[in-house]
């Protein structure tokens, strides 16, 4: 049966957080949606919370463990709605949040909104503070998007179907993990007159935890730096050579820098070298001084 909006939500060992998430996507004002729970091979008790939160809208499938990528991809292939959302196991929505985006995707083909992160269960700010209508262009956007992934969780976006069958799934054969969906917001933001718009309502609540996939540091690196490298051509073309080098030292140095934080020196400073070894200039690039005048402000 045809549906307005499909939300595709992969799941491994997600049982602490699970029941949120669900009963914040049951519990929408919209109501022309399909949840498709796709379990990648959890251990835990995750199939078993699953199975307590009754509701025709949910679509539950097991498949063997993938990773996410491959979980995201298996839900797309299931679907059958004209909207795809995502949302990650960790995460909630407001009870308005897909009647916002289905709104915007009815003049757009990309949508993504503001959220509250939420560490300790406490707000802990907005993902965005300031105005991010000046990048919604497909120049500025792509640009900025290299530069700095500015959407951070898949549960921020919504985006047309059509836009998912010219660009395929997402890309399983990237080494590491935690990047995927950085891969595939770049493989959007590169289509031609691509229509996007950020809604800046905060409608999601994006959760900050121990597990969650950035917090490993080596894994996301190596999955960066291997996105960078697949893009290399276009990123060349469309921008410089300079563009691609700067880009590849910031993601490296931002690793060397985290490293640091844990105490891991050699591994920093590994790193770090490697950095300047791609951009000499990378101590004074403006995304540098912004990590260091962040920290120094808090």
């Amino acid at each position: 049966m045809e549906v307005k909006i499909s939300i595709i939500l992969p799941v491994y060992n997600g049982e602490k957080f699970l029941p949120d998430c669900i009963n914040s996507v049951l519990n929408q004002t919209y109501n022309d949606f399909e949840l498709i729970i796709v379990n990648d091979g959890s251990k835990d008790k995750s199939e078993f919370v699953i199975e307590q939160i009754k509701s025709s809208k949910i679509k539950y499938y097991y498949k063997e463990n993938g990773g996410v990528a491959s979980a995201r991809s298996y839900g797309i292939n299931k679907s059958n709605g004209e909207f795809i959302c995502f949302i990650d196991q960790d995460d909630m929505w407001e009870n308005n949040y897909l009647k916002n985006v289905v709104q915007g995707l009815e003049t757009s083909d990309f949508v993504y909104t503001n959220g509250h992160i939420i560490l300790n269960k406490i707000v802990n700010g907005k993902i965005y503070d300031n105005k991010q209508t000046e990048i919604n262009n497909e120049n500025n956007g792509l640009k900025r998007l290299l530069e700095q992934n500015f959407i951070i969780s898949p549960s921020q976006i919504g985006i047309r179907k059509s836009i998912v069958d010219k660009i395929g799934l997402f890309h399983e054969s990237l080494s590491g993990s935690g990047a995927d969906d950085w891969d595939y917001w770049i493989r959007v933001f590169t289509i031609e007159n691509i229509r996007i718009k950020y809604i800046e309502d905060p409608l999601i609540r994006y959760r900050l935890h121990d597990s969650n996939n950035s917090y490993n540091y080596d894994k996301m690196y190596q999955c960066k730096i291997e996105i960078i490298e697949k893009h290399k051509e276009i990123i060349i073309k469309k921008y410089s050579i300079y563009f691609y080098r700067r880009i590849k030292a910031y993601n490296t140095f931002l690793y060397s820098y985290y490293n640091l934080k844990d105490r891991k020196f050699k591994r920093s400073f590994e790193l770090l070298k490697g950095s300047i070894a791609v951009n000499p200039l990378i101590l004074v690039d403006y995304w540098v001084l912004r990590l260091f005048v962040k920290k120094i402000i808090g």
